[in-house]
């Protein structure tokens, strides 16, 4: 087959530090290697950017909106199936809800990672522009003429055939994988190289991932003031970009910091590198994630296969992630927090017990497995 693959979310600013792009550039990966010559491999590139992938493909080179880069989407609806039509593919794999080719006479497969837009439309509505709350509107359009639709898990796809009343046949659940680039070190090495290197040397709580709404950040907060106050020692670590952009949520966090006197106790690493994520995950006492929902939630995959012990909110697909490894809570309950945290520290074996669990578990999780799956689906497709 002549298959074509969308590769501009591993290389937009905006994503390719983030889920959207890790995501795309290890399955991409994985794809080419699990390939070798069987099938023609075609990537969709951002115009004079060369993609960081490894093994046999041709590129096709697409112009790019840059200011405002949000209006790409338009540009997408009106030329993209044009071009997947000039390439003569067989099947076409959009790696973002976005940029869905209509009218293409190919096969056209869609990766839809969760609905958090509709599911929490009224913050939506307040944090974006209105053309791109119409492109979202258009974007379910979309996925609804796509042939085939991957879900990152199985709670996505529930709200994928409930909210957008797609048949079940149509939508398959293909796990993401874990990273090849993260290494599990012991938590007494992770802590010395943190140390060597002039991170610090403290115990501490740790969080990396976006800093929207859905995300409950300010929660994260809160709870951590509330240990604090009754006697946890350590600092609060939360790692991402975004918690050092000049943006309104950020504001509002850093003030939140602030009222509570925190200043001193929580630290900002900005963007970690992986050689760096590996050892902040495997020296933390607890990775904490708050989420109100994930359609997935790789920084938990993440977690898991470097070791950390995990206390995690019980929401969306977080425990279809970690299984029975983890300490989990309710997100928008403090005391719920607070006592799955006192339980967690309590019990030093369990907590081991845990980690092991966590770490036998993530092993299950490969990207080899999750391009074998999309493999065999389009095999079905023929």
């Amino acid at each position: 087959m002549k298959i074509g693959i969308d590769y501009r979310p591993a290389q937009k600013k905006n994503s390719r530090r983030r889920g959207l792009g890790r995501y795309t550039g290890e399955l991409v990966n994985a794809m080419l290697a699990v390939s070798g010559e069987e099938h023609d491999i075609l990537l969709y590139c951002l115009k004079g950017e060369k993609p960081c992938a490894a093994g046999e493909f041709a590129v096709r080179e697409l112009s790019h909106i840059r200011k405002p880069s949000r209006l790409n989407w338009i540009k997408d609806r009106f030329f993209l199936p044009h071009r997947t039509n000039a390439d003569n593919l067989d099947i076409f794999l959009a790696t973002e809800i976005n940029a869905i080719p209509g009218r293409s006479s190919c096969f056209v497969s869609a990766v839809v990672h969760d609905l958090i837009p509709f599911l929490f439309w009224e913050e939506t509505r307040k944090s974006v522009p209105l053309d791109f709350l119409w492109a979202l509107k258009s974007a379910c359009r979309q996925i609804m003429l796509a042939d085939l639709i991957f879900a990152d898990s199985e709670n996505t796809r529930q709200d994928i055939c409930r909210l957008l009343e797609i048949e079940k046949d149509k939508v398959e659940v293909v796990y993401l994988g874990k990273s090849d680039t993260l290494e599990y070190v012991s938590a007494d090495q992770a802590r010395h190289e943190l140390a060597e290197a002039g991170l610090g040397s403290e115990p501490f709580l740790f969080y990396v991932g976006g800093s929207d709404y859905r995300k409950n950040v300010g929660q994260l907060i809160s709870f951590f003031s509330l240990v604090r106050s009754r006697g946890y020692k350590g600092k609060l670590v939360l790692g991402g970009e975004t918690f050092l952009w000049d943006i309104p949520e950020i504001f509002r966090l850093k003030s939140q910091i602030a009222d509570q006197g925190l200043e001193k106790d929580i630290i900002f690493p900005g963007y970690i590198p992986d050689s760096l994520l590996s050892r902040y995950y495997a020296a933390c006492d607890f990775f904490v994630f708050p989420s109100l929902y994930e359609g997935f939630g790789l920084p938990v995959l993440e977690a898991m296969q470097c070791g950390a012990p995990l206390l995690l909110s019980r929401a969306s697909s977080i425990p279809e992630v970690a299984g029975d490894g983890a300490f989990y809570f309710d997100p928008e309950n403090l005391e719920s927090m607070e006592a799955a945290f006192f339980s967690a520290i309590s019990d030093p074996a369990l907590v081991a017990e845990n980690v092991s669990k966590c770490l036998r578990r993530a092993g299950e999780f490969t990207w080899e497995r999750a391009a074998g799956r999309i493999y065999s689906l389009y095999d079905q497709l023929r």
